[in-house]
């Protein structure tokens, strides 16, 4: 945890899968980590198109680079003090509370918008939402059609309790890339998330804002709109959640 201090050993179990028609590998661990069960999950894949997060060397290798927030500040702070912010950083919240009311079955109709001008494409089809990691994370299943083809997609929302922020993580099977927006939600209860994905159709990566609303229990809305040249935005896609 801290530099000069020895290491921490743990050990468990790993299971790699495939998905979304193998684009995508999963891995699911468990094992122990300082006295208690743990459990995670992550999402590899390789971006046809950007290429890019990270690379292999000829030998194999693969080197990639990123950020996250350490709940807490090891230079200097007491073990004691450490403990406290990674329980405060561990445990769920209201925000975890509200995320859960979303679990279960639902049914979606969808809008897309390809060309502001024209009519939007339709489609329609499942999700299952569900709470993992003792509630402290979102998991949604989609399946459904889109232009004509079956559409599947995975994603993880959650709300991290050091930034203060919710986060979603998006990948389906019409691509090989992946989608990350964080973002805060307004009294009302809006979510709003903002992000980057890499558009293949322009060959760079475009901004993107998606908000989420519950309308009820029974009832929620996500709409995304993404930044045009110039800075005008224009609205993507509409989805209308119901159970």
């Amino acid at each position: 945890m801290a530099p000069g201090q020895d290491p921490m050993s743990s050990d468990g179990t790993a299971r790699y899968d495939m998905l979304l028609g193998g684009r995508y590998l999963q891995v699911k661990v468990n094992g122990m980590m300082m006295g208690m069960p743990f459990e995670g999950m992550g999402w590899t894949g390789y971006n046809n198109v950007s290429k890019m997060t990270g690379t292999a060397d000829d030998k194999g290798v693969i080197t990639m680079t990123g950020s996250m927030v350490d709940p807490i500040s090891v230079s200097k702070a007491q073990d004691q003090d450490m403990m406290k912010r990674w329980m405060e950083y561990m445990t769920p919240g209201e925000q975890h509370t509200a995320m859960a009311k979303s679990a279960g079955d639902w049914k979606y109709s969808a809008k897309m918008w390809m060309d502001p001008a024209q009519e939007p494409t339709a489609m329609d089809g499942t999700a299952k939402f569900e709470t993992v990691y003792g509630g402290r994370y979102l998991q949604a299943k989609v399946n459904g059609s889109m232009m004509g083809m079956p559409f599947e997609g995975t994603s993880l929302t959650g709300y991290n309790n050091a930034t203060k922020k919710y986060f979603n993580t998006w990948i389906d099977n019409m691509g090989t890339g992946l989608m990350m927006t964080e973002g805060t939600s307004d009294a009302s209860g809006l979510i709003t998330m903002t992000g980057s994905m890499f558009d293949p159709t322009f060959g760079k990566n475009c901004t993107m804002r998606q908000t989420w609303m519950m309308d009820g229990a029974n009832k929620m809305t996500m709409t995304m709109y993404s930044t045009l040249e110039g800075g005008k935005e224009k609205k993507d896609m509409e989805i209308v959640y119901t159970r």
